[in-house]
């Protein structure tokens, strides 16, 4: 049997979502053979169904459980900018027993000691210093910057062009804005928002 790809569902027709599906096809492009195959987008609801306007076929989260029993394994991802709904959305679909998470990189995001949960994305132009620990589900959007020894824990949020310096612990469910700038050694706490070009 050919390998195809790993079949994935990307929950969420928003905007994160095309650039997820952007996202796989580059790294589709970069490899011998496709890593993974989107067989559907999530949406909430018949309305938010109805709203998408993108080329992958849309199913909503009522039939999620019966799509995802067509496959031994099915590869899951949550593309929102928005902590707290993603993770919501986590807590709906944990229970389904083919769901697996895989973490979304860029090909060109250099890795070097770092520890990596499941479920994270992690875009363009992303820099990643050493001896950092990422947890689960978090999204590194473009441009952003984790620095040494940092730690984020899970659900967290980091904006396009966001910098986190070095030696930052960074809590759950975290929304760092667009541009921010987090001094080294600091500590965020849980839930916390940090504004769009704030330091």
């Amino acid at each position: 049997m050919k390998w195809s790809g790993l079949p994935v569902v990307i929950l969420g027709t928003g905007d994160v979502t095309r650039e997820l599906i952007y996202l796989i096809e580059e790294i589709n492009l970069t490899c011998r053979q496709p890593v993974y195959q989107v067989q559907a987008v999530v949406a909430e609801n018949e309305a938010a169904a109805a709203r998408w306007t993108g080329t992958a076929p849309v199913i909503t989260e009522a039939d999620l459980a019966a799509f995802a029993g067509r496959f031994p394994f099915l590869g899951a991802a949550i593309p929102m900018g928005n902590p707290a709904v993603k993770h919501k959305i986590y807590e709906k679909i944990k229970a389904i027993p083919q769901l697996v998470y895989p973490n979304f990189i860029h090909p060109a995001v250099n890795l070097r000691n770092l520890c990596l949960g499941m479920g994270n994305i992690i875009q363009e132009n992303v820099s990643i210093s050493l001896d950092t620990e990422i947890g689960n589900f978090n999204l590194l959007n473009y441009g952003s910057f984790l620095g040494h020894d940092g730690k984020l824990s899970d659900f967290t949020v980091i904006n396009p062009q966001a910098k986190i310096c070095g030696q930052v612990q960074v809590g759950s469910k975290c929304l760092i804005g667009v541009g921010a700038t987090v001094l080294q050694g600091l500590t965020i706490g849980e839930e916390a928002i940090i504004g769009a070009g704030a330091v």
